[in-house]
């Protein structure tokens, strides 16, 4: 049972799991003192459970890569591999000159070396299989544990209701070392012929149906990954990380968290089998005891469950970022009025309202007056309207910020929603969608995407933006218009968001090169630089603010963060300013048997996280050589004497 779907108390009737609140972290006592339920001791301890966190703990289990027989095209690293022995295990090479001279779509060499390895040669087309084959030596696993705040899959597991948003990699490329994506069935209901004409279509194409995935199948693999290899005895799963601090006297890290699980209260039900600790198996629990219930009627009463939360405070002498894209916090533009309820940076909480009934949808989406409404008295205004003489929304207005893949997938997720609900009608809803880039801005992720074919819905949502900015109207001709649902406007800045409840209203301004010279409204035919002025307001329903995110480790020492990035003193950025890391070993450099992996070191991409699970496999492995890698020993007798403030 998930405790993010649970209450504190609730009836359970056969197992069911029903949506809902609660089940929220709870807070430490005043001062900040963390008590710890237990105290447990690891060699390494991994923050985060994501496709990063899942492949390294695959290898510290005692899965190891080697080479195969096969050549590789890339004629000097042949050479190189070569001189490698067959039974030689990557984890004990030398990583450096093996990845020397490589380049690929990641800064890091060896997330550069294991993607041709595993891929070799996959940017330019080479369809060549794995270079690499597995070998499972148990006496090699190295004692470890994995906590994250939910199941298997980091941020995918977070974005597990998307069944139609696909992702931007190839299905090959979301796929993690000796297990295949099951091959996915986009209609159920098809025919034989209508599965014929699709792979004829895709043969023509060159294109597979199955090259990219959903992402709720995607987040199903991630935890069937975690089960097939049974990996799941390292996972803490639904524990979120308080604190994490060196400790001189202990040399090792000590690492504060809180765990959460639901469990049968007690005395309303009893049931043969053992009491239930896994939160993955207690679902099959509940079932069981529910069809006690059922066949030999001894328990007439619901199952009832609550949340209980366990503080455990870990010793590790190694600690492993693996946060990746999920404990990240959205960037804001930091406005006025952003922290309305109506404004939101997330697609699931999008996702949340789309779902909501249809009484909470009124509440976001409904036609509001507008901000200034005219009099019923005044003289009719000439053409071309202003937003001050508009008539009464018969539309409402969303407002989206942002020019990433997120800012697609929202408007993939309103339209789809639109065409479940009124397939025949026009969308009950207008979008005015603003970004600052320029629509021609190579940097813009819709211009690097030049595939048709592997990318239809992100080239269809591009081409609509740039129509629209090419073939503009006005804001107030776009607000009349009796039909028009959707307009882009690049070049364009959120300035202010009126949190009014009857007057809800956004002001945007227009910067100098937002339009062209010559530029002029296909309605009222007046030149776009000179209708209205360069700030405009007008009145919204639900604003979408989609422009990234930024990682967030609050449970590190501040003045540790202060020093992690590429750029001392500046904030973390998963992009600008990653975390500065040996590019071999992937240990940080601001801090000893400190190591981050994935998206905090700009590794955004699945398919090169795991190059980076190998780095950190490798230096871990040579530390246990070395014996500098064990666990932290009579853990509790020595930590009153090691001099740490652990409170």
């Amino acid at each position: 049972m998930n405790p993010r779907n649970c209450h504190r108390t609730r009836t359970c009737s056969g197992g069911s799991n029903t949506e809902g609140g609660g089940g929220g972290w709870p807070e430490d006592p005043p001062g900040g003192r963390f008590t710890p339920d237990t105290i447990e001791t690891h060699d390494v301890l991994v923050v985060g459970n994501g496709p990063s966190a899942i492949t390294l703990s695959f290898m510290l289990s005692g899965r190891l890569p080697y080479l195969d027989s096969s050549s590789h095209p890339i004629d000097f690293l042949q050479a190189r591999l070569s001189n490698l022995g067959p039974e030689q295990c990557l984890l004990d090479v030398d990583l450096e000159a093996l990845s020397q001279g490589l380049s690929g779509r990641s800064l890091n060499r060896v997330s550069v070396l294991f993607d041709q390895l595993m891929s070799p040669n996959t940017d330019f087309g080479g369809g060549e299989k794995s270079k690499l084959r597995w070998e499972y030596h148990p006496e090699r696993a190295i004692d470890h544990v994995v906590l994250g705040t939910g199941l298997p899959g980091g941020l995918w597991y977070s974005l597990r209701k998307s069944k139609t948003v696909l992702t931007v990699s190839r299905q090959k490329w979301m796929q993690l070392p000796e297990m295949d994506i099951p091959q996915q069935h986009h209609n159920s209901e098809s025919t034989e012929e209508a599965e014929e004409e699709e792979e004829e279509e895709a043969k023509e194409n060159a294109i597979s149906p199955t090259m990219r995935v959903s992402f709720d199948n995607i987040a199903t693999y991630y935890r069937s990954y975690v089960e097939h290899f049974h990996l799941g005895k390292y996972f803490r799963n639904f524990t979120r990380v308080q604190r994490v601090t060196w400790c001189q006297g202990l040399n090792c890290w000590i690492v504060d968290a809180i765990s959460k699980r639901c469990v049968p209260i007690a005395d309303t039900t009893t049931c043969k089998k053992s009491k239930c600790d896994s939160t993955l198996n207690l679902l099959k629990h509940l079932r069981s005891i529910a069809k006690l219930r059922d066949h030999h009627h001894h328990h007439p009463k619901p199952v009832q469950y609550e949340i209980k939360f366990t503080r455990t405070r870990f010793l590790a002498k190694s600690v492993v970022l693996a946060t990746g894209a999920n404990a990240t916090s959205p960037s804001l533009l930091n406005i006025p009025g952003e922290a309305a309820p109506f404004v939101m940076h997330s697609l699931d909480q999008l996702d949340s309202v789309l779902r909501s009934s249809a009484k909470i949808q009124r509440n976001y989406l409904t036609p509001l007056p507008l901000c200034s409404p005219p009099s019923p008295s005044s003289p009719p205004q000439p053409s071309p309207p202003t937003l001050a003489t508009l008539p009464p929304q018969a539309l409402p207005t969303i407002l989206l910020v942002g020019s990433g893949l997120s800012s697609a997938d929202a408007l993939l997720m309103l339209a789809d929603h639109h065409k479940k609900l009124h397939p025949s009608q026009q969308p009950p809803f207008r979008i005015v969608h603003i970004f600052r880039r320029s629509v021609s801005d190579r940097s813009l992720i819709f211009n690097q995407l030049s595939n048709e074919h592997l990318y239809p819905e992100y080239s269809a949502t591009f081409r609509q933006m740039k129509s629209s900015i090419a073939d503009a109207r006005c804001l107030p001709c776009f607000l009349a218009h009796p039909t028009a649902t959707y307009q882009a406007y690049h070049r364009t800045i959120l300035q202010h968001i009126s949190p009014e409840r009857r007057h809800r209203s956004a002001t945007v301004t227009f910067l100098e090169d937002a339009f062209g010279e010559s530029q002029i409204c296909i309605d009222c035919g007046q030149p776009l630089n000179s209708v209205g002025s360069t700030s405009a307001s007008f009145p919204v329903s639900l604003v979408l603010v989609l422009i990234g995110s930024k990682p967030e480790l609050d449970f590190l020492p501040s003045p540790l963060v202060a020093k992690l990035g590429l750029q001392s003193n500046q904030p973390l950025d998963i992009r600008s300013n990653p975390v500065r890391i040996n590019t071999v070993t992937h240990e940080a450099l601001a801090a000893r048997n400190l190591y981050a992996i994935g998206p905090l070191v700009g590794d955004n991409f699945v398919r090169f996280v795991q190059g980076g699970a190998v780095a950190v496999a490798a230096d871990l492995a040579r530390k246990r050589k070395d014996r500098s890698l064990t666990a932290v020993e009579s853990a509790v007798r020595t930590i009153p004497n090691t001099g740490c403030d652990l409170n």
